[in-house]
């Protein structure tokens, strides 16, 4: 009976840490967004990005990179900026 209670919660805590997602999607889609802008705008090669969004928080923070690296392109030249 104490191996099958084991057994039970062993699956439940697997079920749980399974189901989480650690990744930070708005840091990734920021930086995703910011990458791809500044290559498009100055003529360099696209970067390689997650492009997952369906996920609200990576559309979010795509978005918000993107407008960030216009503000940029506009304010600096293209040399002055790093996207490594």
């Amino acid at each position: 009976m104490m191996r099958l209670k084991h057994a039970i919660l062993i699956l439940i805590l697997t079920g749980a840490v399974a189901g989480c997602d650690a990744k930070d999607w708005d840091a990734t889609g920021y930086a995703d967004g910011y990458a791809s802008t500044v290559s498009a705008s100055c003529g360099l090669a696209p970067p390689l990005v997650d492009g997952r969004y369906d996920k609200f928080k990576y559309a979010r923070g795509y978005a918000r990179g993107a407008k960030a690296a216009e503000v940029d392109v506009e304010t600096k030249s293209c040399e002055s900026i790093d996207i490594r």
